[in-house]
């Protein structure tokens, strides 16, 4: 019996982790320093890790944001980290309005939340 030879081009596939998905959303939504302080941010507070859970609050995601916080927004916690940084995204620009991401920086390092 004859059998048809398929050809398949293979091309490198290039996996990213979380961190850099949420590195590569933020750098997209924001200009360049507010995306590093943004960063920054989520670097302090969680390690960009979107499963991280406060043992002693309800702060949990990405941005460590509690479930009062959510509900002040108007949104609810997802799991998709992409939708956790849009809602700590919307928390700080409610909270500190214009330069939000890098006002919310130095208070990150001042008294270690924001």
């Amino acid at each position: 019996p004859s059998h048809d030879t398929e050809v398949i081009t293979l091309r490198e596939a290039v996996l990213l982790s979380e961190k850099d998905r949420i590195n590569i959303f933020i750098s997209e939504l924001l200009d360049a320093k507010s995306a590093s302080c943004l960063k920054k941010v989520l670097m302090a507070e969680s390690h960009m890790n979107p499963k991280a859970k406060n043992p002693n609050s309800s702060a949990r995601g990405v941005g460590q944001l509690l479930d009062s916080t959510y509900k002040n927004i108007g949104l609810q916690h997802s799991a998709d980290p992409l939708a956790q940084v849009i809602a700590t995204i919307a928390y700080i620009s409610r909270h500190y309005g214009a330069n939000g991401m890098c006002m919310a920086w130095k208070s990150e390092q001042k008294i270690h939340s924001y």
